[in-house]
């Protein structure tokens, strides 16, 4: 597990340079949330807050699979996604705004969620290959939806 550490690390603090508005949600309402999420036999690592107000959580299996979910305010999500995204490919799932994505390259895939209830850019990364439905099915699993 220790060699996780660094992977996760880089990735909490690879995503700081677009934070505008701060998330309707504190940090402490954001790490009791991540404490209640049962994905398979995911288990709940840490949470952390950087200084530009982004949220973050690792958790990891047995098998040292992981996935890290991150909460960044929803004036981010236009700027992000035109970061990563060639095509441009925003669809709706669950009336909200979403982006799928599979980086070969890094071997991860990502779902960014707008999540204007709670004012915020919801992503959830996976370091594997996933499906679109799978990543889906993860983010409903959160109760994202339900906040």
């Amino acid at each position: 597990m220790n060699k996780l550490f660094p992977i996760i690390l880089t990735i909490l603090f690879s995503c700081a340079g677009f934070a505008q508005t701060s998330n309707k949600m504190s940090f402490e309402q954001f790490e009791s949330w991540m404490k209640t999420i049962k994905i398979s036999d995911y288990s709940f690592m840490m949470a952390e807050a950087d200084e530009d107000g982004i949220y973050s959580c690792g958790f990891a299996n047995k098998k040292q699979d992981m996935f890290v979910v991150f909460l960044r305010p929803a004036a981010d999500f236009n700027d992000v996604i035109k970061s990563v995204n060639k095509e441009n490919v925003v669809y709706e799932f669950n009336k909200f705004k979403t982006y799928f994505i599979y980086d070969a390259a890094m071997e991860n895939t990502s779902l960014y969620v707008e999540a204007k209830n709670i004012n915020s850019m919801f992503v959830i990364t996976f370091y594997s290959k996933k499906t679109k439905k799978e990543m889906e099915a993860a983010a409903v699993e959160t109760g994202l939806y339900k906040k």
